[in-house]
């Protein structure tokens, strides 16, 4: 669907027309998901979208001018890109850091395709034919159904399942600028969802977990069936939690949303806005010993690698904190320029109808060793939090948050009866420090809907936070 020679053709009627720097990108997204239930598949979604964004400069002036795919890549359109691309830098206002990035070639990244997905299917993909690949569709329907009948045989506690989603992306990237740049890659991601019940009545309750892999062979069946009933199975029944403060371990999709609302802070555009805590403190001690925050884009243990950002910018490691110690911020190629600094290939789009922006890519908190369950025998007496919600309510600049939490009681290192409606409080940067137990267990939490920022955690324990409100059912 992507036509280089109508993107380089872009570029070269954008310098024509008088533009000193021009950069043409092209994405194509390919969706599908599929949801079972009661024994039969009830929805199928199919989706195909994508465009192309124009970016000419001149001088400190930056404009943009975008088109859809198939229709981008006509001579006419092309011609229309530029124009309308080079005039609205001609009515924009001056603004210094806005640039292209220094040219650098990225290397391949293998691993990021499976063929089955990646192969279009006859007719090859088109707005009318958007199906993801050669492997049947009915074969994603019996891995939904084949998801709900383990579960069901799993343990004679389960007695409904909600839903098995599965879903999968295919997406196409292409950059190619005046500096030289002539990049493109490709890359599939899947995901199963499941969401079971337990008990009946008042004491019933539900257990949500995910899987996700490169394709429909890589998914973990067994270890997905395993934890959502477990999850559902521990949270039955209820029992009533005093407000007080206790020891809290995070399960590692509850550590991935905690992660989410730290984010921000690390952000270079943060820093230079003054909304973040740690600006000023790169190079100082901010958490345990514990605590280090990675983002990786060439990370492919990540749902959002890739060899290059929407920049064009190589795949970086970038260890933002390492053993407690601050190294510094993620920047896009404009926040890096307003820092006087390199950008770490944090420019992404949200959609191709939008300019480049400041984003994680696949940040996590590196793992330890052990389990989830580990932490549970040697913490004694706490709280174990399956889940979070409202975790975007946390304060970047000030760190103070407060999430509803669903999970269970430890006492002795045990399950000791599920709470609901509690909500746990406190600061995230207290938090960082008050970290004294990781897990080896580091999970991404698949969002195929959304390109980029995959957040991924093991679990850990907090040495305390404030537990308040909620009395179970």
């Amino acid at each position: 669907m992507i036509d280089e020679d109508a993107l380089a053709a872009a570029v070269d009627e954008a310098l024509r027309r008088g533009a000193g720097q021009a950069e043409a990108y092209a994405t194509w997204s390919r969706f599908l998901e599929v949801r079972a239930h009661g024994g039969r598949a009830d929805r199928v979604r199919l989706a195909a979208e994508g465009g192309v964004a124009l970016r000419a400069f001149h001088g400190d002036r930056a404009g943009c001018a975008y088109a859809p795919l198939p229709a981008a890549a006509a001579p006419p359109t092309t011609r229309a890109l530029a124009a309308e691309a080079v005039a609205n830098a001609a009515c924009a206002s001056a603004d210094a850091w806005r640039r292209l990035p220094d040219p650098a070639s990225a290397p391949p990244l293998p691993g990021l395709v499976d063929p089955r997905l990646d192969d279009p299917g006859p007719g090859g993909p088109r707005p009318g034919n958007p199906a993801l690949g050669a492997a049947a569709l009915d074969d994603k329907v019996a891995l939904c159904l084949d998801a709900e009948r383990r579960a069901l045989r799993l343990d004679p506690a389960i007695t409904l399942v909600d839903e098995a989603v599965y879903a999968e992306r295919r997406l196409d990237v292409a950059i190619h600028n005046s500096a030289g740049l002539r990049a493109r890659y490709r890359a599939t991601t899947c995901a199963l969802y499941l969401v079971v019940k337990a008990g009946s009545g008042d004491a019933a309750a539900s257990g949500v977990a995910s899987t996700w892999a490169r394709g429909p062979a890589g998914l973990d069946l067994d270890g997905l069936v395993a934890r959502a009933c477990r999850r559902a199975i521990v949270q039955q029944g209820g029992c009533r939690v005093p407000s007080r403060r206790m020891p809290v371990i995070f399960e590692a999709e509850a550590g991935a949303d905690l992660l989410k609302m730290l984010a921000p802070a690390l952000g270079g555009d943060a820093v230079r806005k003054g909304r973040s805590r740690l600006a000023g403190c790169a190079g100082a001690v901010v958490a345990s010993p514990l605590v280090t925050v990675i983002d990786d884009l060439g990370f492919l243990g990540g749902p959002a690698a890739a060899p290059f950002d929407d920049e064009g910018v190589p795949a970086q490691r970038t260890a933002l904190i390492e053993a407690g110690r601050l190294n510094g911020f993620l920047y896009n190629e404009y926040e890096a320029r307003a820092a006087g600094r390199r950008s770490t290939g944090n420019g992404w789009r949200r959609t191709w109808r939008l300019q480049p922006e400041l984003r994680p890519t696949n940040i996590f908190f590196a793992a330890g060793a052990g389990s989830a369950d580990d932490l549970d025998r040697a913490t004694g007496d706490g709280l174990h939090v399956l889940r979070v919600q409202g975790a975007h309510n946390a304060n970047p600049v000030t760190g103070q948050f407060s999430v509803g939490a669903s999970g269970y009681l430890v006492r002795d290192g045990r399950p000791a009866g599920a709470v609901r409606g509690v909500a746990v409080a406190g600061n995230l940067f207290d938090l960082l420090w008050d970290i004294d137990a990781v897990a080896g267990d580091l999970t991404f939490v698949p969002k195929l809907a959304e390109k980029r920022e995959c957040c991924g955690s093991p679990a850990f324990r907090v040495r305390e936070l404030v537990v308040g409100g909620g009395d179970g059912r």
